[in-house]
């Protein structure tokens, strides 16, 4: 039987509304996309820091000392509290301290790096102000007040940074020039190990094992973190980082 000619044409548009209603839809609308997860930040101290500088203002053997500059260092801090921190990248910190009757200035600069582990199992997390107590220092230095163990301030944890077993700075050099009284340099790019009476001549501002050194540390928040080495045969430091 002959159908009507007309009859495939009204089959064909049957089927062309059909693909269009299979393939229209809500304007924009679309497959779902998956979201984005947002990183976890780690807890305050633990994650990778850069310093944005380094300060002083202790009492060295009756003399003040003043630090300031040190950013650029990379830090990094385990969950366990291993600590790495490379210096290659650290800007000179200025020092003005006395020597006798005689004002001593000049700059410190370290490079390579130093790596040791530090015990973090004393870290507060309520937000309460700490009580704060002076640091006695070797050679009758008096470093910052500083926090007690496990104590909190603001909405940052607080507490001990004391360094567990052994510190590992044998590929840590350092650089120490003078611009007053009479510009020199007293160290050039030396093994932190090899540094002997130098530290005399700079009026104790040198420090042989930076950030690796008992104190406290303080966090603000999640993004700023400050680590004060107040004891352990340095002059009391404080450096201040940011999340990298």
């Amino acid at each position: 039987m002959k159908l009507p000619r007309h009859v495939p044409l009204l089959f064909a548009g049957a089927l062309l509304a059909g693909a269009a209603a299979c393939t229209t839809g809500t304007p924009g609308a679309g497959p779902s996309a998956t979201p984005t997860p947002t990183p976890t930040v780690p807890p305050c101290p633990v994650g990778s820091w850069s310093t944005t500088g380094v300060s002083s203002t202790a009492t060295v053997a009756g003399a003040s000392l003043t630090l300031d500059g040190g950013s650029g260092v990379k830090v990094t801090i385990g969950p366990d509290g291993a600590v790495k921190a490379d210096f290659t990248g650290m800007q000179p910190a200025v020092f003005t301290t006395m020597v006798g009757t005689t004002q001593v200035k000049g700059d410190i600069a370290y490079q390579g790096s130093e790596d040791g582990k530090v015990d973090l199992s004393a870290t507060g997390s309520s937000a309460t102000t700490p009580a704060t107590t002076a640091t006695a220092q070797p050679g009758g230095a008096t470093g910052t007040p500083t926090a007690g163990s496990g104590a909190t301030s603001g909405n940052g944890a607080s507490g001990s940074w004391q360094p567990s077993g052994q510190v590992n700075s044998g590929d840590l050099k350092i650089t120490v020039r003078l611009t007053a009284p009479l510009p020199t340099t007293l160290v050039n790019n030396v093994k932190v190990s090899e540094v002997g009476g130098q530290t005399a001549q700079a009026g104790a501002a040198i420090d042989l094992q930076p950030l690796l050194r008992a104190g406290t540390f303080q966090c603000d928040g999640q993004t700023n973190l400050v680590i004060t080495t107040s004891s352990g045969g340095g002059p009391s430091i404080t450096w201040k980082l940011t999340r990298a």
